[in-house]
């Protein structure tokens, strides 16, 4: 009797095991991520004479804003422009538009007393009137053509509606404003709170009734699960973890993809959840990862020049990612699409 118990127990153990590995999401090694051959892409590198920042603005397939200390870069089919900002003041940080003729360029006076903000109209670039807040634009967010949306490195917010700026103080002490909107277009800020504790604080803020209100607070230090900011992903803000990314879904963080044991991972972006691209550390080197819904692929011959990637976006079906400074003074514009369609 005993015996024909254990049996029975033992088959509804094994029934349940696998009806659980049938359910489960497809298994990621922790130690050897499948190799994705370089055959999936065709890479085009375009060498740059700047320092790069990291962000990039992608009005079109074949036309790209990339913002540079000393010149910004106007990426058009395949021919490398410099935008001279007429400014040896200016210290761009970021860039973001709604058209070729209609891009911005924010930042920082070199002697980091005032942010800057400028116009490009396809042609010329102008300065805009800001005010001496002495801090740094750190992302601009078009909501439409007249109304632009900067963060800075503090508290602060500005609205540039209609050729009018205004300003959004927030809670004191906040800095590494990141101002993002979200596919509904509901716009929202990310912050950070540095303590002299054991934590500090990830602040995420959203924008409604001409008010700015706090939806969400989570601490984060090297032990917690969220690091840093590494990029966006479907216009979802994203955060590296101890084995995974998260995302910002509106209301909470909430995990992305696993990502196994890539760490630290430096920067990403993508398209969703199954499509999104990443630079990160496995077994002591930095690899450019690629996650379509089912595993984790390791570049297994990767060609970029220059491994130091600034920013990696995805839009209109392609990657673009730049890279910093090498050691000839060049930077590089890379643009990846694959060999077939996969979406």
């Amino acid at each position: 009797m005993k015996t024909t118990f254990y049996l029975f127990f033992v088959l509804i153990i094994f029934a349940l095991v696998i009806t659980a590995c049938e359910n489960d999401s497809p298994v990621i090694s922790n130690n050897n991520p499948k190799i994705i051959d370089s055959i999936y892409f065709d890479w085009r590198f375009d060498t740059m004479l700047i320092t790069p920042m990291s962000d990039i603005y992608i009005a079109d397939t074949n036309q790209v804003f990339i913002p540079g200390l000393e010149y910004s870069v106007f990426y058009n089919n395949g021919v490398v422009r410099y935008i001279n900002h007429h400014d040896p003041y200016f210290a761009n940080r970021c860039v973001n538009g709604t058209n070729t003729k209609n891009v911005y360029f924010g930042g920082i006076s070199v002697d980091n007393s005032s942010p800057k903000l400028k116009h490009w109209d396809g042609n010329e670039i102008k300065d805009i009137p800001i005010p001496n807040d002495k801090t740094v634009i750190t992302r601009i967010e078009p909501k439409s053509d007249n109304d632009i949306w900067l963060s800075t490195n503090k508290n602060i917010l500005y609205r540039y509606f209609n050729q009018s700026i205004s300003s959004y103080r927030l809670d004191s002490g906040l800095t590494y404003g990141i101002v993002f909107m979200d596919n509904n277009n509901e716009l929202f800020a990310h912050f950070v709170k540095y303590t002299s504790g054991t934590y500090n604080y990830l602040y995420i803020f959203k924008f409604d009734n001409n008010s700015w209100s706090q939806i969400s607070k989570d601490s984060i230090n090297e032990y917690t699960d969220l690091h840093n900011y590494i990029g966006f992903s479907d216009k979802y803000l994203l955060y590296s973890g101890k084995n995974r990314i998260h995302y910002f879904d509106g209301m909470k963080w909430d995990n992305y993809i696993n990502t196994a044991a890539i760490f630290p991972i430096f920067n990403a972006g993508g398209g969703g959840k199954n499509n999104i691209m990443f630079r990160g550390t496995h077994k002591l080197n930095d690899y450019i990862f690629y996650y379509d819904g089912e595993a984790i692929y390791k570049m297994s011959y990767f060609l970029f020049p220059y491994m130091a990637i600034e920013s990696i976006q995805y839009k209109y079906g392609k990657y673009y990612m730049t890279t910093g400074v090498d050691w000839m003074g060049n930077s590089y514009l890379g643009i990846a699409k694959f060999k077939k369609s996969i979406f």
